[in-house]
């Protein structure tokens, strides 16, 4: 997948065709039309369930293989499933390959993993998001394999955010329409969003790293977000920024 005119304007171009969209599965067709680009099949949207909750009740979205759903709720894998236990802890997107686990100590683990090889989904990215309002979710995609680089693991950070965030605030009440963000806080912003580093933005804004810093973090407790990334992806929702 080539990135047109760098990362900002790919990650733009796709949410500007998201914000169009009010249903859950025209919203789920376009991610897909994506990731079929890098050779991903598959995804689900789940709330990640509390020792007293029923998995297959957490689930908002999902499109996996025939069969697989059924095999995952009836073994009770989420219980030892390493992907969904990062999610509790992690607050940012990993390949599966990063979940890890112990395949001699922790058999059940080692059973997931490989029946899901079996089933098709032997590679996978998952994004932890964790709201401000103590409700965290998970959004997996996978695929027998993938064709994806380093470069575009940005974007496909915010695609997947932008993504699911749409999903939820189908049923959100929208911030005050007046923008809240300041100037310099939506500048940091955007650079975040076109993949820089804090020390990078610094560089660019011609301002120090601890004010970059601390214009992100006041622009993350305006937007009630838990990370930068999740107040870049809230900020142009509501159009607070472009790209």
């Amino acid at each position: 997948m080539e990135l047109r005119d760098g990362l900002g304007y790919h990650v733009f171009d796709f949410c500007n065709q998201l914000a169009g969209l009010v249903t859950p599965a025209e919203i789920v067709d376009l991610f897909h039309k994506e990731i079929a680009k890098i050779r991903f099949d598959f995804s689900i949207v789940t709330g990640v369930p509390a020792d007293n909750q029923r998995f297959e009740q957490m689930v908002l979205l999902q499109r996996l293989p025939a069969g697989w759903f059924e095999t995952y709720t009836r073994g009770n894998f989420a219980s030892a499933d390493p992907v969904l236990r990062r999610c509790r802890t992690s607050t940012s997107m990993f390949n599966w390959t990063e979940a890890g686990y112990d395949p001699h100590a922790e058999p059940k683990a080692r059973k997931v993993m490989q029946q899901a090889i079996d089933f098709g989904l032997a590679s996978g990215f998952s994004l932890p998001i964790h709201r401000a309002d103590g409700n965290r979710f998970c959004f997996s995609i996978s695929g027998a394999r993938i064709e994806m680089s380093e470069r575009f693991r940005p974007a496909l950070h915010l695609m997947m955010m932008y993504t699911c965030e749409h999903l939820l605030r189908l049923s959100d009440k929208p911030p005050d329409s007046a923008n809240p963000l300041t100037q310099r806080e939506r500048e940091v912003l955007r650079w975040s969003g076109s993949g820089k580093s804090a020390s990078e933005t610094a560089e660019l804004m011609k301002i120090t790293e601890r004010t970059v810093n601390a214009h992100a973090g006041a622009a993350i407790t305006k937007l009630g977000a838990n990370n930068r990334t999740q107040a870049v992806v809230r900020a142009m929702q509501f159009r607070f920024i472009d790209l």
